[in-house]
């Protein structure tokens, strides 16, 4: 009959220390593969925070009153148009009533609060030469004029264009602490847009001959967790003209 031989306690030593260093390796193999994901989907998670904010930021830059933009050393602030229209002839100084055409018509022409700007050539203009809508009469015809009615007479204005804007309200994307928010009218808290921002610098180029004013900002993210930075830098052309 045959002897029945287990384990001696140094074969099982040797075992367990052969699986320790063989689940170490496969340990670490995971480790490193998870670390991967998880920066990876930090890494989008901020990149897409990145895009939002870029592409929220161009399309009201775009549409901004012309030489409305303006800067501070951590906000880009500037005045979006509500509707554009055009006059006709020369501004009747001293007259509340002008006669014009909306190239884009909206009821917030009649609408309290509102103001319009004609020939402004500094965002200081928006903040301190400010003509309020008091109403806007439609024409009896498809060919006639509207006839825009203010609750004081533009002085002294015209544009090259002949082009007059609506707006009201000052847009500021400022940075506040480690996160950009987006103000209205300098109000102290804001909304917030984006998160984990390390640098924030905006810049405006003024308008010159061949172009209109341009904003330039560079935004840097910080990873908190890897400390990784994300920088990006955009330039945005304002569309309307004088």
């Amino acid at each position: 009959m045959a002897k029945l031989r287990g384990f001696t306690l140094f074969e099982m030593v040797i075992a367990i220390v052969v699986l320790s260093i063989i689940m170490i390796g496969i340990g670490s193999y995971i480790a490193i593969g998870v670390k991967g994901y998880t920066n990876t989907v930090d890494r989008e998670r901020l990149q897409s925070q990145a895009r939002f904010l870029v592409a929220r930021m161009t399309k009201e830059i775009r549409h901004a009153a012309p030489n409305s933009l303006s800067y501070t050393s951590n906000c880009l602030s500037f005045y979006p148009i509500i509707a554009p229209a055009v006059y006709y002839d020369s501004l009747p100084n001293n007259s509340n009533t002008i006669a014009i055409t909306p190239l884009r018509f909206s009821t917030n022409w009649s609408n309290s609060g509102n103001f319009v700007a004609v020939g402004f050539i500094s965002s200081g203009q928006y903040e301190n030469k400010k003509i309020e809508v008091s109403s806007i009469t439609e024409p009896a015809s498809k060919d006639g004029t509207y006839q825009l009615t203010l609750k004081s007479p533009i002085m002294d204005a015209s544009s090259p264009g002949k082009r007059l804007y609506l707006y009201k309200d000052k847009i500021s994307y400022c940075l506040s602490g480690k996160t950009i928010v987006r103000k209205v009218n300098d109000e102290l808290e804001g909304v917030l847009m984006a998160e984990n921002i390390d640098k924030f610098i905006p810049h405006v180029q003024t308008t010159g001959l061949n172009s209109n004013a341009i904003a330039l900002f560079s935004i840097q993210y910080l990873d908190l967790r890897t400390q990784e930075k994300s920088d990006y830098n955009h330039s945005v052309q304002v569309m309307n003209v004088l």
